[in-house]
């Protein structure tokens, strides 16, 4: 519980706000194969190719897949989704050839009443452009491609967008590996080479897209609710609109979140 706070005269002063850079996390997730699994994505995606990523590997592996080479060229999968939301990771399976550099491209389509599935695709808005490494060639496994910072972009209803990867003119070719048409159950998307449907199907590439859940607005770690926030026993409910201003049964109170520790928090009321 914490403490009312000290009463002080009010002082003022300002901050300088520190600029990040978005970047991408990867984790190899393990291998995949028919035998051992695994027979869902990591996590809880909220969108993927098929629920089960076994079923993309390609014939050579005994799977009723096949695949696309990442080379010289780019390979895209478009997606939409139902309800506006944020971007924060990306899972493929592929297998690679050996250490590289590749790059990804989100792109925003822009509205439409029907989903990319077929023909070929042209512009859009570049939401994301970065890079991920790889460090050593492996068979076929679950990499997640974890965005972070500026790349958490917003996704918004009804939209397509088209994720696109290529891979550095100096780093080792991956191969993505692709649901069969049969075996593609996700009916708002398609796999994309050189912008043009891959291997004239309407099939999808091994991929699952994860989302950021909306995250609860906290004033020095209560919950606000229509601009108010219950701290209990410490100071009641309180409004936390005009923050670092708020409003107490105590009156105007100025509180600086960086204040707040276990014990209490700096306040300055008005004179």
């Amino acid at each position: 519980m914490k403490n009312l706070f000290p009463v002080l005269a009010l002082t003022s002063f300002s901050l300088l706000a520190a600029t990040g850079f978005g970047a991408v996390e990867v984790t190899n997730h393990g291998s995949v194969s028919v035998e051992n699994g695994p027979t869902a994505w990591p996590g809880t995606p909220l969108l993927a190719g098929n629920d089960n990523p076994v079923l993309a590997l390609p014939s050579d592996h005994s799977g009723e897949g096949g695949v696309e080479a990442v080379d010289s060229t780019y390979v895209a999968q478009s997606f939409r989704v139902a309800s506006d939301t944020t971007l924060d990771s990306i899972a493929l399976m592929f297998a690679s050839g050996g250490a590289g550099s590749h790059s990804i491209k989100v792109y925003d389509l822009g509205a439409s009443g029907t989903a990319l599935t077929e023909g070929s695709y042209t512009g859009g808005t570049e939401l994301v452009s970065t890079t991920f490494t790889i460090d050593a060639g492996f068979d076929y496994s679950i990499v997640e491609l974890d965005f972070t910072e500026a790349d958490e972009v917003a996704l918004m209803a009804g939209h397509n967008y088209l994720f696109e990867v290529s891979k550095d003119p100096d780093g080792a070719a991956f191969y993505w590996a692709r649901f069969s048409e049969t075996n593609s159950t996700y009916a708002d998307g398609a796999l994309f080479k050189t912008g043009t449907l891959a291997n004239g199907q309407n099939a999808d590439a091994a991929f699952a897209v994860y989302t950021k859940a909306a995250a609860t607005e906290m004033w020095l770690g209560y919950p606000i609710t229509d601009d108010w926030a219950d701290t209990g026993d410490w100071l009641g409910q309180v409004y936390v609109k005009e923050a670092p201003w708020i409003w107490t049964d105590l009156g105007w109170v100025y509180i600086q979140e960086s204040s707040d520790s276990e014990t209490g928090a700096w306040g300055w009321f008005v004179k």
